[in-house]
């Protein structure tokens, strides 16, 4: 009721002159076109009982069948009931209108009840379709605008979570490794924890912001590439190829990362056979590329792509739709991923 009443006081002067306005529209036309020889006071009573009908048929649809059955989605039980209000309305005029003409005006013709009931229809219809047209073009406005606020805001919750997933293992391996060269060399420690230091900085703020510059992103890999090879050892054949001139192009931080990291974590481990990575960058200003392999043992290889990969694949839908594409695949040799995100050079 206090929403009804809200609604009333909001709009009511707009509605008062459209009223007024169309009841002299109706009543002109009357005067116009149907002379009577009872005079004017038939016209003012058609004029009055239609524009009543009217009235009360467009807020009856307006504020009670409207929120009751459009805002729950029930759009067939309330294109029904729109039609049986019409009728109902309908049928009322006719009833009223043959009522005065019976004691007023002593008309007598039974025979006209059907034509009087497809006349009011005729004048109800109209002006209650275009009330509710306006008033579910306008609903709908404000609910598409509504949700498409809400999806913002999930999409923003959603991608700030999957950045606080990321990468928090390998904080601990490349303290660890800190730890042991602490031991044995301390120039090398000191050199690594400056490395860690930047991996930690670009974790901290350029995470934070929506987009990075590719260069940022390049050097953060050669950090992370550095620190896994010094627990990785020599064992490890491990190439890094970045184009010479990385040329200004602006993504979201820590798309790469995830793959990289994962062929690290999924790297094979053999004693009488090549252990290898193979990481490669490449753009065109138009589009970046990055395909990294990595060989594998199919006796201890993991199933599945980690939490890491599945948070980069949802980053990537939410991201870059319709804008990326990912192959992750697998060989005899191989564990393959070849990621293409179209980003342009500014």
């Amino acid at each position: 009721m206090k929403g009804f009443i809200q609604q009333i006081l909001r709009y009511k002067i707009i509605h008062v002159i459209y009223w007024i306005w169309h009841a002299v529209l109706v009543f002109h036309e009357k005067e116009q076109n149907h002379p009577d020889p009872t005079g004017q006071l038939r016209h003012v009573l058609d004029t009055g009982s239609q524009i009543l009908m009217q009235m009360a048929a467009v807020y009856f649809i307006i504020y009670y069948l409207l929120p009751k059955l459009v805002h729950k989605e029930k759009y067939i039980r309330f294109f029904v009931s729109m039609v049986l209000t019409i009728l109902s309305a309908a049928l009322l005029l006719t009833g009223i209108q043959l009522a005065y003409l019976t004691t007023v005006f002593h008309f007598n013709h039974p025979t006209g009840v059907l034509v009087t009931f497809i006349c009011a229809i005729i004048d109800l219809a109209p002006i209650v379709i275009m009330f509710v047209v306006i008033v579910l073009i306008h609903y709908f406005y404000k609910k598409d605008k509504t949700n498409k606020l809400i999806e913002k805001e999930r999409l923003e919750s959603e991608l700030n979570f999957l950045k606080a997933q990321i990468n928090p293992h390998f904080l601990f391996n490349a303290l660890n490794s800190i730890y042991v060269l602490m031991k044995e060399d301390v120039k090398l420690a000191e050199t690594t924890l400056l490395r860690f230091s930047s991996l930690l900085r670009y974790q901290l703020y350029e995470c934070n912001l929506n987009t990075t510059s590719l260069e940022s992103e390049v050097e953060f890999l050669k950090n992370f590439i550095a620190l896994e090879k010094l627990r990785t050892g020599e064992n490890l054949d491990i190439q890094f190829q970045v184009p010479g001139q990385i040329p200004y192009l602006q993504m979201t931080p820590f798309i790469l990362i995830p793959f990289v990291e994962n062929a690290f974590k999924h790297v094979s481990h053999f004693k009488s056979e090549p252990n290898s990575i193979l990481i490669l960058i490449e753009t065109d200003g138009q589009k970046l590329t990055l395909n990294v392999q990595n060989t594998y043992d199919h006796q201890v290889h993991q199933k599945g792509n980690g939490i890491g990969l599945q948070n980069v694949k949802r980053r990537l839908e939410l991201l870059y739709p319709n804008a990326h594409s990912l192959t992750i695949r697998q060989n005899e040799k191989f564990y393959i991923v070849d990621l293409t995100l179209e980003i342009h050079e500014n």
